[in-house]
Parts: C-alpha cells; sequence; structure tokens
C-alpha cells in the first residue's frame, strides 16, 4: 500500500495470496513497488512492514544494496 505523508491518501499496490514469501520473491516486489511509485513521479521516504521484524530482515538483507543505494537511500522501520 502506497501512503500520502503531506496529503492524506492511500492506495493499494498489490495483495498476494500465498505461503509465505521467500526473500527473492520480496525483494522483487520491493523493487517493482518502489519503480513503479517513482515512475509516477512519487517519492519514496520509508518502507514499512507489519508483518514482523523477520520480514524486514529478509528485505534488508537482500536488497540493501540494490534497493537502498539506488533508490534514493529509503528508509526502514518495522511496526511488528
Amino acid at each position: 500500500m502506497a501512503r500520502g505523508i503531506v496529503k492524506n491518501w492511500k492506495q493499494v499496490i498489490g495483495y498476494y495470496f500465498t505461503s509465505p514469501t521467500d526473500k527473492f520473491s520480496l525483494k522483487g516486489l520491493v523493487e517493482e513497488a518502489i519503480d513503479v511509485l517513482q515512475s509516477c513521479q512519487l517519492e519514496v521516504a520509508s518502507i514499512v512492514c507489519d508483518q514482523r521484524i523477520f520480514c524486514m530482515q529478509k528485505v534488508d538483507k537482500e536488497t540493501y544494496n540494490s534497493v537502498w543505494t539506488k533508490k534514493d537511500e529509503c528508509k526502514t522501520c518495522s511496526s511488528g
């Protein structure tokens, strides 16, 4: 889900009915979501995961070099 920071809006950008997502699939989903949002002239300020901390650990480990460094240094946080 994408959500506005300055203005109050939110939009579902994808959902999946599957078994647990492996780290490589999760990496691809995060990269694709960021690419789509940036192609719409939206600035990605953070990525939030409410699944639990292990989910963001997967993202951090697999995407640090490919996402964080070339995607405007997105910040991560977890509510789980």
